[in-house]
């Protein structure tokens, strides 16, 4: 089930409590006012199971990815995975000329299969 004005998050945990977690959540609350911006470290917190966070993504209409130099990690990878199979819009945040920007995501790809943490797989974006 979706609902319309929940938008998932999707970032490692290497960046949980920094600056840039903080910046880019920032961003995402003036960008969507009126939505609820679900962040797994702020308003999800630690659920037993890495599958849990999927059923999260399948109660939102969006889901926007942070990557780490230019990578995602495994669960981060599975959540992009997961929305695009639910046809859910998927977008990346990055950073262009010190603002951030939202690039649409039209695929993933597996990178290093022994890297889970975060150099797993990379994103593929319509060019802007």
């Amino acid at each position: 089930m979706c609902i319309n004005n929940n938008i998932y998050y999707a970032h490692s945990k290497i960046i949980y409590g920094t600056q840039q977690e903080l910046e880019e959540y920032g961003f995402l609350k003036k960008k969507f006012p009126k939505a609820t911006i679900i962040c797994p470290h702020n308003t999800v917190g630690e659920l037993r199971d890495s599958k849990d966070y999927l059923y999260v993504v399948d109660c939102c209409s969006k889901v926007i990815v942070s990557e780490l130099n230019g990578f995602i990690g495994l669960g981060v990878f599975a959540e992009v995975a997961r929305a695009l199979s639910n046809n859910t819009s998927v977008f990346v945040l990055r950073e262009k000329s010190e603002e951030f920007c939202l690039w649409k995501v039209s695929g993933i790809e597996i990178i290093n299969e022994g890297s889970w943490k975060n150099n797993y797989g990379t994103l593929i974006v319509k060019q802007q």
